[in-house]
């Protein structure tokens, strides 16, 4: 994966333009690029490495967000998917959800294609919720009569799927709990 001469020289410019932006503007404008990118897997996969903090394989021609612009203030508010979230951008996830719009695209597409009226989703594992949530505005868009119910163990990420859920006015039942075959 390698960024062309022009988003090299387009990406050199934003981070030469960040000192009189700052980091939040920076960041927004990074991750509207970074948006538009995503549409396609690969484009997707590129903003995927492109906010790793850390990755097994050195990616030497491909332009990584620099951590001044998430890791200052890292709280946004942001819409993704046409869902309101509060998202902490120390958080791979989160991160990669705020800059490239979305997260793990194919299996949220076969998400959306897959539900059926009166369905019942299990989010095992929910985290922040982008699962449960695009299920659960699937459901109540088919008409009702399925449900989400969505475990995370965390305290933290257990009260961001809740209040993400209440914010879009999406029914999740959340359960704090971890489910795994021993304790």
């Amino acid at each position: 994966m390698r960024d062309s001469a022009l988003q090299r020289v387009l990406w050199g410019l934003l981070e030469r333009a960040a000192p009189l932006l700052g980091p939040r503007i920076a960041r927004a404008v990074a991750a509207a690029a970074m948006r538009l990118g995503a549409r396609t897997p690969r484009g997707y996969a590129k903003g995927v490495y492109r906010v790793a903090r850390r990755w097994p394989l050195p990616m030497p021609d491909l332009w990584k967000v620099p951590e001044a612009w998430w890791a200052r203030v890292p709280r946004v508010r942001a819409r993704r998917r046409g869902l309101r979230f509060d998202l902490d951008l120390r958080d791979n996830l989160q991160r990669t959800l705020y800059f490239t719009g979305t997260y793990e695209p194919g299996l949220l597409a076969l998400i959306e294609t897959e539900l059926r009226p009166g369905d019942v989703m299990v989010d095992v594992g929910a985290h922040v919720g982008v699962h449960a949530l695009t299920a659960a505005r699937r459901v109540r868009d088919l008409g009702g009569g399925g449900r989400v119910i969505a475990f995370e163990p965390t305290e933290d990420s257990s009260a961001a799927v809740r209040a993400a859920a209440e914010r879009n006015d999406l029914p999740v039942d959340v359960v704090r709990a971890a489910l795994g075959e021993a304790e």
